[in-house]
């Protein structure tokens, strides 16, 4: 199987707070695959989402180019923010993404901001 992802969201206020910030993930520093260079790229997951809401194996969102490993994408922001949500948006076979780190750039660590078991979900989330 494979899974197909949109762009994540970093939110840091409550989506109905009319001090929201939302940033859209701004570059692809590295990857562990992509399933081509041009419609399931790594770089599918700069700037907001081009599938999403739709469901399905569709040209625009990031592809692994495996399906019998861990994958993994590190994505930057345009700037620093204190993370309080954070959104992905899965287009196909959902349900793989199993962590989510943070990077804090003042003690240079990464914390564990989401973690669950891999599930099958049939619809765009």
């Amino acid at each position: 199987t494979s899974l197909s992802m949109a762009s994540p969201r970093a939110v840091i206020a409550e989506e109905n707070d009319e001090n929201v910030v939302q940033l859209w993930a701004s570059r692809v520093n590295d990857y562990s695959s992509q399933y081509d260079v041009q419609n399931w790229s790594a770089d599918q997951m700069v700037g907001p989402p081009r599938v999403y809401p739709t469901y399905g194996d569709i040209p625009g969102a990031w592809a692994q180019r495996t399906h019998s490993r861990v994958e993994w994408i590190e994505l930057d922001f345009p700037e620093p923010i204190y993370l309080q949500n954070i959104h992905i948006y899965e287009t196909y076979q959902c349900g793989g993404v199993t962590k989510v780190k943070a990077f804090n750039s003042l003690n240079k660590r990464y914390y564990i901001v989401y973690e669950a078991e891999p599930t099958v979900i049939t619809h765009a989330r």
